[in-house]
C-alpha cells in the first residue's frame, strides 16, 4: 500500500510540475517549437479547455492564475488523500492551506533543481545547441543571470548553477526547520 501511495504521489507531483512549466513557458513567451514544449502543451490542454469553458476572459494572465489555483487544488486533494490513507483521519483546517502552499513551493523548488541539473548535464554532454537546450536555457536564465552578474565565470567553469542549487538546498533546509514533521511528507 505504501508503494502505491508513493507512486501515485510522484505521478501527481510530476503533473503539477508540468502545469508549473506551462505557466513558466507562458510567462516567458516561448515560441513552443520544440518537442518538450509541445508535450507540456498537450499534457495541460484538458485544463486549458476547462478554464476556457468556465472563464469569461481568454487572457493568458488569467489562465496562468487559474492554473496556479488548479495546482493548489490538486496539491490539496493529494495531501488530503495521503493524510487520510496514512492516518485514517481527514482534517480540514486553515493550517492545511499553509501546508499545501508550502507543498506547492517545494514542488517549484524541486522543478527548478531538476531543470538546473538537466541544463548542466546537457551542457557537459552536448556542445551543440538543441531545441531542448534552448528551452532549458530560456527557463533557467532568469534565475542564473543575477548570480552571474555577481559571480562571473572562472575560466570555463560557471559557478552560478551550483550557487543556485546551494541556495535551493538552504531553502529546503529552512522548510524542514519550519515544517519539521510534515516537510518530508509533502
Amino acid at each position: 500500500m505504501l508503494i502505491l501511495i508513493l507512486f501515485s504521489k510522484k505521478i501527481i507531483d510530476i503533473y503539477i510540475m508540468i502545469i508549473i512549466l506551462r505557466i513558466w513557458i507562458n510567462l516567458l513567451n516561448n515560441d513552443l517549437h520544440d518537442n518538450l514544449s509541445k508535450f507540456i502543451i498537450k499534457a495541460t490542454e484538458p485544463l486549458i479547455n476547462l478554464i476556457n469553458k468556465l472563464s469569461i476572459s481568454k487572457n493568458t494572465n488569467y489562465i496562468n492564475i487559474y492554473l496556479i489555483l488548479i495546482s493548489l487544488v490538486i496539491t490539496t486533494i493529494k495531501n488530503s488523500i495521503i493524510m487520510f490513507v496514512s492516518t485514517g483521519y481527514f482534517y480540514i483546517n486553515p493550517i492545511n492551506l499553509i501546508v499545501n502552499i508550502a507543498s506547492l513551493l517545494k514542488l517549484i523548488g524541486n522543478l527548478i533543481f531538476y531543470l538546473i541539473i538537466t541544463r548542466s548535464f546537457i551542457s557537459f554532454i552536448k556542445q551543440e545547441y538543441s531545441s531542448i537546450n534552448y528551452l532549458l536555457v530560456k527557463l533557467t536564465d532568469p534565475l542564473i543571470l543575477p548570480i552571474k552578474r555577481i559571480i562571473p565565470d572562472v575560466g570555463n567553469l560557471d559557478f552560478a548553477p551550483t550557487i543556485l542549487i546551494i541556495f535551493l538546498y538552504l531553502l529546503n533546509f529552512l522548510g524542514n526547520i519550519i515544517f519539521f514533521k510534515i516537510w518530508n511528507f509533502i
